[in-house]
């Protein structure tokens, strides 16, 4: 009896085996990824760092994790294990001021630094460091070089005001509040004092600032056109580690940025010298411009001029469409909004866009979900095996989304890709 159970099991197995095969053969599912290196193979790195939604058990991001991660980005934050609302030391402070500054990389071997020191930082400090070193300090000459003093200048140079609020200047600064401000430093026009007509003068250079020059960051804004197998415009050839902004050429490395595909967004990048590839540092979505996601189980009616749906509280919405020009699905471009898959037999999110002019849609996105079983992962060549295409039946599954943590949620337990378990239903 029990050879007769192995028997069974070895055949189950073969047939297993024979039936991930054919869905290796039949490209159809794969069609969202056809930028991939293969059809069976994802590198974890293309999901590494995503953003999950709160759905999915991720926690709430500090308010200040952006700019965190923006300074993680180009090397300037020091220990991104320390939370946001940690306060601020002034070891920690001189090492991120002399990488800020000089560009220094390691800033524990350099001069700068001399001695640890677990002191607290006001923000009184802070400030007076960035004006001395962006060149305003000499303002505040006019009010007596005072704390206030600090406080007019800064707020002058929109170093501080509108979402930086400072309630007492004498406080000591958390590690959040002084990323959120010494990201506004970097990109602060410098005060140079120049020798002009016979005298010498203080000159804000417009060209200048300590992401461009120390850095040689620089910021391009737009409407991201293209990703790997998708474009808005005709045919895209954008390859993986590629995409466009405006039609411009940038180079994501192992950066995802798919989930910006359609969007407005705000990119940092730093040319290559070498290769004169402009290399992708940081990416974010441009808040000035509006997009609105909407997942297929909240949408009650599509039509050519407008679509309703339920809002975050079961509200019914309407949102006008009657501008759309770019509909793309799954890397497909549509004739029309209404010819979009039938959402109330599909799981997927349709997002709308404006790609010139501030809030007016003209561009959707739609994505249909697609559920893979996890067939094997490996550390040693980074990649996950997903074995099978599944039909989805309201079992539970890993949502796969494509922005920038290192961690996914499994049961509301912190899981790295690596460990996704094998047979787990995998959504992308």
């Amino acid at each position: 009896m029990r050879n007769i159970k192995k028997a069974l099991c070895l055949i189950i197995v073969f047939v297993n085996v024979l039936t991930s095969l054919e869905v290796f053969a039949d490209t159809k599912y794969f069609e969202p990824y056809k930028y991939m290196d293969s059809i069976y193979q994802f590198d974890i790195g293309d999901f590494v760092n995503s953003k999950l939604p709160e759905s999915a058990g991720a926690e709430v991001k500090s308010e200040y994790q952006e700019y965190i991660d923006f300074l993680d980005a180009i090397g300037i934050w020091d220990n991104t294990e320390k939370k946001p609302a940690s306060l601020l030391t002034k070891t920690e402070f001189d090492i991120m001021i002399a990488r800020a500054r000089l560009g220094v990389v390691n800033a524990f071997e350099d001069t700068y630094v001399k001695q640890a020191s677990t002191d607290l930082v006001a923000y009184s400090e802070v400030l007076k460091y960035l004006l001395e070193g962006l060149g305003y300090y000499y303002q505040c000459a006019e009010f007596g070089y005072t704390d206030e003093s600090l406080l007019i200048v800064a707020n002058k140079i929109k170093l501080i005001g509108k979402d930086i609020v400072i309630p007492d200047i004498t406080d000591s600064i958390s590690r959040g509040e002084f990323a959120q401000i010494l990201v506004k430093a970097l990109q602060i026009d410098m005060c140079e004092k120049q020798y002009v007509s016979g005298t010498y003068k203080y000159v804000v250079d417009t060209n200048k600032n300590l992401l461009n020059t120390v850095h040689e960051v620089y910021d391009v804004s737009g409407f991201v056109n293209a990703v790997p197998g998708v474009a808005v415009y005709g045919k895209g050839d954008v390859k993986t580690g590629s995409f466009e902004i405006n039609r411009i050429r940038l180079y994501s490395g192992d950066k995802n940025v798919r989930d910006y595909f359609g969007k407005q967004v705000i990119a940092y990048v730093k040319n290559d010298e070498v290769t004169g590839k402009n290399n992708l540092v940081y990416i974010t979505e441009n808040e000035e411009y509006t997009s609105l996601e909407i997942d297929f189980s909240e949408l009650l009616e599509v039509n050519t001029n407008y679509i309703m749906y339920n809002d975050a509280s079961n509200k019914e919405q309407e949102v006008d469409v009657s501008e759309l020009k770019n509909i793309i699905q799954n890397g497909d471009k549509l004739a029309g909004i209404t010819d979009m898959a039938d959402f109330e037999s599909s799981n997927g999110k349709l997002i709308l866009t404006s790609s010139e002019e501030k809030d007016v849609y003209d561009t959707a996105i739609i994505w249909k979900y697609t559920y893979f079983q996890v067939q094997s992962n490996s550390k040693i060549n980074n990649k996950i095996y997903l074995a099978k295409n599944l039909t989805y039946n309201n079992s539970p599954f890993i949502p796969m989304n494509d922005k920038n943590i290192n961690i996914i949620y499994v049961n509301d337990e912190a899981t790295e890709w690596n460990a996704i378990p094998i047979g787990a239903c995998v959504r992308m």
